[in-house]
């Protein structure tokens, strides 16, 4: 599944910047980037954290991946 293309999705409707993003979820910028280029796979507990910042379901996080691929 291709979770940076919609990770960096939401943070720009969201007007975020990555280094924004990562402080919010209390990891490093490096880390961040990571997982948007695909270059690391989100936890599931990440993605549950994600979700709560965006205030949405981790189902529709899901589908919003999806929705990309």
């Amino acid at each position: 599944m291709n979770y940076g293309f919609a990770l960096k999705e939401l943070r720009r409707l969201n007007n975020l910047k990555a280094q924004d993003v990562a402080a919010k979820l209390k990891i490093s910028k490096s880390y961040y980037s990571e997982i948007e280029n695909n270059k690391r796979r989100p936890s599931v507990t990440f993605l549950e954290k994600v979700a709560k910042l965006y205030y949405i379901k981790l189902s529709a996080l899901i589908e919003l991946v999806e929705a990309y691929n």
